[in-house]
Formats: C-alpha cells, sequence, structure tokens
C-alpha cells in the first residue's frame, strides 16, 4: 500500500495578469490581458482539465484556487465555466474549497454575489496595508478605505475569508507596526496571511536595491506578529499563515502535507501522484506560448519525475514551516535524517521530535532556513 493519497487532488489554476504589477513581485503576472480573447484563455483551461482527467482518472478534488495575477480580472462567467469544467471532469468532495485572489478595488457587492451563486466560497484579499504611505510605496492601487469596504462587503456573503498584508518595511519598526496589526486585528477575519517582505533581483525594489530589516530587527517584527495574533486567539499554523480555529486554509494545507496538486496556467507549478511514481510539473511562463499549445496541453508541460526520497525531502522542507511538522512515523523510510543534529537542536529548544513526529518550536521556526539542511543527510 502507498504511503500517498492516490484519490484526492488539488487544483491551482494560475491566473497570469493583472492591471498594475506592484514593485515587490517576482510572480509570474503580465499586464497584457487586452491582447488576448477571454474565451479563448478559458477554453485553454478547459483543455487542459480534460488532459488531467486523462492523466489521472476519476479522482476526488478537495480543494480549487485561482490565484494570480489578479484572477478577479476574468469575468465571473469565465470562472464559472471553468469551475463547471472541473465538475463535469472529476469529482467534488462534499466540503471542497473553492478560493480566489481579489484586490480591494477589483470587486463590489454584485461581484461578490456571483461568486457565491457560481460556487465560490472562500476569499482572498490582498490588502498589504493599512497605512496610506506604504500602500503607495508598495505600488498599490487601491487606498485603505477601498480595503475596508471591501472586507465589510465581502463578510455579508462569505464566513470563510483572509486578507494578505505584507510587512518588514524599510521603514517599519515595532511601535508603527505593532500599531498597524492591531488595527488589522480589528478587522475580525477568520485568517490573515502575513509576510515578511522579501527583495528578489529581477524586480523594481530589487533593480532600486531597497534595504529591508534585518536579522535582529526582523526578528522583533516576527515575533511580535506572532505573539500579537496568539494573544488575539488568531493561531499560527504556518510560518506566515494566521487563522481561528477551523479556518485554516485547506489549499495551502495540501501542499504543505504533500498531497497532490494539479497546476494549470501559464507559470503555474504541480505534483502529482500518479501510478506509483510523482511528477513534478512547470508550465511554460509565457501565456502567448501557453495558449499556443491549445490543442495540445502536453507541449506547455516541462515534467520531471520525482523519486520517493526526493518528494519526501520537499514535504519535509514544506511540513516544518507548519504547527504540525513532518510526520517521521510515515516517511522514515524515504528520507535520511542527521540524527546527531536533531538531538543537538533538540537540546538547544529549537526542535521538537520523536519516533512519530518532527517540530519547529516557537524559538526554531526563525531559523528554519539555517536548520533544514543541517537535518538532511
Amino acid at each position: 500500500m502507498s504511503i500517498f493519497n492516490k484519490d484526492e487532488i488539488s487544483i491551482y489554476f494560475h491566473v497570469p495578469f493583472c492591471k498594475n504589477k506592484c514593485p515587490y513581485c517576482d510572480f509570474n503576472s503580465y499586464t497584457n490581458i487586452s491582447e488576448f480573447n477571454e474565451d479563448e484563455i478559458v477554453y485553454c483551461y478547459k483543455k487542459h482539465i480534460e488532459y488531467w482527467r486523462a492523466a489521472v482518472g476519476d479522482r476526488s478534488v478537495g480543494s480549487i484556487f485561482f490565484g494570480g495575477g489578479t484572477p478577479s480580472i476574468l469575468r465571473t462567467s469565465s470562472l464559472e465555466n471553468i469551475i463547471n469544467s472541473v465538475r463535469d471532469n472529476f469529482r467534488l468532495s462534499d466540503e471542497c474549497e473553492i478560493s480566489i485572489e481579489v484586490n480591494p478595488n477589483s470587486v463590489d457587492e454584485e461581484i461578490f454575489k456571483k461568486y457565491v451563486k457560481i460556487g465560490i466560497n472562500r476569499l482572498s484579499i490582498g490588502v498589504q496595508s493599512l497605512s496610506k504611505k506604504d500602500l503607495k510605496f508598495l505600488g498599490r492601487s487601491h487606498s485603505v478605505e477601498d480595503a475596508i469596504d471591501a472586507i465589510k462587503t465581502a463578510k455579508k456573503y462569505f464566513k470563510n475569508m483572509s486578507a494578505d498584508f505584507i510587512y518588514s518595511l524599510p521603514e517599519q519598526d515595532a511601535e508603527n507596526w505593532g500599531k498597524e496589526l492591531n488595527e488589522i486585528i480589528k478587522l475580525d477575519l477568520p485568517h490573515y496571511s502575513l509576510y515578511q517582505l522579501t527583495i528578489e533581483e529581477n524586480t523594481p525594489f530589487g533593480r532600486a536595491k531597497i534595504k529591508i530589516p534585518q536579522d535582529e530587527k526582523s526578528l522583533k517584527l516576527f515575533s511580535l506578529t506572532r505573539n500579537l495574533m496568539k494573544e488575539n486567539l488568531i493561531e499560527a499554523y504556518e510560518v506566515s499563515n494566521f487563522s481561528k480555529d477551523g479556518f485554516e486554509c485547506k489549499h495551502n494545507k495540501k501542499y504543505w502535507d504533500g498531497s497532490s496538486y494539479i497546476g494549470i496556467g501559464a507559470g503555474a507549478h504541480g505534483r502529482v501522484f500518479l501510478g506509483d511514481k510523482w511528477l513534478a510539473t512547470e508550465n511554460c511562463k509565457s501565456p502567448k506560448k501557453w495558449i499556443e499549445s491549445i490543442d495540445r496541453p502536453v507541449e506547455s508541460y516541462k515534467t520531471f519525475e520525482l523519486n520517493e526520497n526526493e518528494r519526501v525531502e520537499e514535504i519535509l522542507i514544506t511540513s516544518l514551516r507548519t504547527k504540525y511538522g513532518f510526520e517521521y512515523s510515515k516517511y522514515k523510510k524515504q528520507i535520511s535524517l542527521d540524527s546527531e543534529n536533531l538531538k543537538r537542536f533538540r537540546n538547544n529548544g529549537l526542535i521538537e521530535f520523536n519516533e512519530n513526529r518532527i517540530r519547529l518550536t516557537e524559538e526554531g521556526i526563525p531559523m528554519i532556513n539555517y536548520l533544514l539542511p543541517k537535518i538532511i543527510l
């Protein structure tokens, strides 16, 4: 019997288009959707759904996620068409989570009503800041008022929703971030994604050599974030994700715990357990080339086979980012770990482990990038 779940899968739809690209963004996204025919884009998504149905067979879908880019840039009828195609080709689980990322100024009450009608049951709103100055610095096109209004309106229709925020900005310190975080908590959302700003080379921020808080200051902001959220009963279930009980993002949890997920759309990645092997997939990044393969979906994918050891190592890396940790008893035959370093880090209070599970402590989580290479042989 395989240690991997052969039945349930998740599907990620990457919509690589947006109206404006933010200066920190390193995602595969483009501002030229007007150059394409939206019906053709949707047709291409549907052809890829059919391709994967033929490849993996009759599987249950536990979650669907529309990410980007700005997926709400697509018409609601287009999203409905894609979701219906998934329904036609796969079995949706009884509690299938269907999420979409939106910007505060890309949606309104009528759109929320339509989303609910077509089956979307979770929102992720890209707010990023409640500071007018920081929104401008981050290149966001919405205002603080836009964000608050969008959240208030969305609450009428969605019990399950999240908002993204970015902190550890160049001039940010514990005092001003603490004040802003308290305002964020007052929004009373069931889920928050709170990311420290990172500077990627191939972005406007990278080329401008923007400086962000380092080391001690960064750690202080990270600890402040986790402590304030915990005080308000919003648990950190992953390094950058926080939720009230029962509102963890099902889709992201499937990434972290090693479940199969199909990535569809220009630049989307996937990990699919097929037969007795793992396939790592990557769609071509160019939307034009992706659409050109409309009747030959297989030509848009780079596909690599992972052996069990390679896949389990990936699962270790992602699962240690979570509060649940790594299920060592399940995977111990497929991975070799440095027992001496594990003992040393346990004695230093950075790791908890026994024959069943390995988990980073609160002190160990900020050091995850240091610890991981030292525990994997």
